[in-house]
């Protein structure tokens, strides 16, 4: 069995924040991301990630209205 943390927020610091608490402990994260149009609330954007180093693994768990514009900048950061 496998437990995977999930970062969910909105701000940038938080962020990392999260992620270097996430490294002490496992090597594999779900980054959630929310667009405000497929639910209500609003994550980081996924352009905010773009010059962030992530050091895990991660998968992306994508509440937005549209997954298919999210691939390509997913893969480029480094999301399985």
């Amino acid at each position: 069995m496998r437990i995977v943390p999930a970062i969910l927020t909105d701000k940038l610091d938080d962020f990392r924040n999260m992620l270097d608490i996430a490294k002490g402990f496992t090597d594999y994260v779900q980054v959630d991301f929310m667009d405000g149009v497929f639910v209500p609330s609003k994550s980081m954007s996924l352009d905010a990630l773009m010059g962030v180093k992530i050091p895990l693994d991660m998968e992306a768990h994508l509440m937005v209205k549209d997954p298919n514009a999210y691939l390509a900048s997913l893969k480029s950061i480094g999301a399985k």
